[in-house]
Order: C-alpha cells, then sequence, then structure tokens
C-alpha cells in the first residue's frame, strides 16, 4: 500500500503539494499559541530588565567619532 501510495505521488508531483499544504496548515496554526506563549514570556523578561534600577544606559561612540 505505501510503495503504490508513494509512486503514485512522486510521479505526480501536484497530488505531493495536495498532501503537503494541509499538513503544513495544520502544524502553523497548532504552533501559533506555542510561539505566542514564548514570545510574552520573552517579552515578560526583557521588560524586568528594562525596570532595573541596575541597568545604566550608555552610549557607544566608535574611535573614529572621538
Amino acid at each position: 500500500m505505501n510503495i503504490k501510495a508513494g509512486r503514485f505521488i512522486f510521479r505526480s508531483p501536484l497530488v505531493g503539494l495536495i498532501n503537503f499544504v494541509p499538513t503544513v496548515v495544520f502544524i502553523y496554526s497548532g504552533s501559533q499559541p506555542h510561539v505566542a506563549g514564548i514570545n510574552s514570556w520573552i517579552d515578560k523578561k526583557t521588560n524586568d530588565f528594562v525596570n532595573s534600577h541596575d541597568v545604566v544606559d550608555t552610549e557607544v561612540i566608535s574611535k573614529e567619532d572621538a
């Protein structure tokens, strides 16, 4: 069964593409909540450093400009 299906898919690239697209959409939509959670965690950690009193803002000047 798998060998026959593989031969059919590789003979016709359109069939392979039609089978591939729903899988990509499913993985993409399934991973969006995880990516959003990771991004919000990174933003939270970044905001903790921005609001910290131990951080000093500095400006970098190149040797050529000095």
